[in-house]
């Protein structure tokens, strides 16, 4: 009788901005799947640390490689996601959308951070995830014109937002004259940093390119 091996190692991670719920499953040869472990941490240093102990207590065959697999929730999976790559290991991010597609494939009605890690670990054994499926960090360049970028939706945002307000106050009977001057000035303020982060990401990509065209 041959022994069972170790096929897949997957960690499926429901991560929140102040913790993050982690199942680790394994696949053995014969396509059993066998969950090892099921734990909340804390989205901080020392829980990614404790969380990262913990998965290798559970990884009783090295020579197969575990895959962490996240969604991409806001910016919340990024330190975790950075600091499993470090470590090397393979890290997936996944669309929120595919994942919620995955679970309504699997007929999910019940919805906590316990039961959605153990449905994304399923989600990366049944995917097997591997090459343009997993995750590498952004170039830093990159990652300073997202970040501007969504800096750059945020202002306009929230001059938008100014914009409905002042046209709410000036319909209003008898504003206070000072209540639109202040009104008027914060719009202005979303104006001039709007200003300042386009002029600043076209600086930057000048530079991207220029650097392209004469490398050293």
């Amino acid at each position: 009788m041959l022994a069972h091996v170790i096929a897949q190692q997957v960690v499926g991670i429901d991560i929140g901005k102040d913790s993050f719920y982690a199942c680790y499953k394994v696949q053995n040869n014969s396509n059993k799947i066998i969950v090892k472990g099921t734990k909340s941490f804390d989205n901080t240093n020392s829980g990614m640390k404790l969380f990262y102990d913990w998965c290798l207590k559970r990884n009783k065959t090295p020579n197969s490689p575990i895959v962490f697999v996240m969604e991409a929730t806001g910016v919340y999976y990024e330190e975790l996601a950075y600091f499993l790559h470090q470590n090397k290991e393979l890290v997936s991010v996944q669309l929120a959308q595919k994942i919620k597609y995955f679970a309504k494939s699997c007929n999910l009605k019940t919805k906590t951070d316990k039961v959605d890690s153990v449905m994304i670990a399923q989600f990366g054994i049944e995917k097997n995830l591997t090459g343009t499926d997993l995750w590498t960090p952004p170039s830093k360049d990159f990652k300073i014109i997202r970040d501007l970028s969504r800096e750059h939706t945020n202002l306009k945002n929230s001059q938008t937002g100014a914009k409905s307000q002042l046209h709410a106050l000036n319909t209003a009977h008898n504003t206070y004259k000072e209540v639109l001057k202040l009104k008027k000035k914060e719009i202005k303020f979303y104006q001039n940093q709007i200003c300042l982060v386009e002029k600043e990401i076209v600086r930057l990509v000048n530079s991207i390119c220029l650097s392209a065209s004469f490398p050293d």
